[in-house]
């Protein structure tokens, strides 16, 4: 495939390297130890890829556990800031103890009810 799809061995197991353009890749674990099928893995994303590209789709996507995780740790570093305050008011976003607890509380239900569905992301916004 003019060196967009790169097949190699870590740990046994068979991954795979696709060129998604502008000198940027996309590593993949196919999960697999036989070889034939680890090609048609991998061809198989790489035209998945393709498919997405020509289609102006989202490459990559996430977890929501990972978007998620993101969140918390977002709201964990605002509450480490304490109240104090700013000029900007766009800045000023605090969370209170109470709500960092509940959100961790919310957070464990969400982790185990749709944790593992994928999100895709668009530039810096998430649908």
């Amino acid at each position: 495939m003019e060196g967009k799809v790169l097949l190699f061995l870590r740990n046994g197991i068979f991954q795979v390297r696709l060129y998604k353009g502008n000198r940027q890749y996309i590593y993949k674990s196919l999960k697999t130890r036989d070889l034939a099928k680890a090609r048609d893995l991998a061809m198989r994303a790489y035209y998945e890829l393709e498919f997405r590209k020509e289609e102006q789709l989202p490459l990559q996507t996430k977890r929501f556990s990972d978007v998620l995780n993101e969140y918390e740790r977002l709201r964990e570093s605002q509450n480490a800031r304490g109240t104090y305050r700013h000029s900007n008011k766009a800045n000023q976003q605090q969370t209170s103890d109470y709500m960092l607890r509940q959100i961790r509380r919310v957070s464990k239900f969400w982790h185990e009810y749709c944790g593992k569905r994928a999100v895709e992301k668009i530039d810096n916004a998430v649908l």
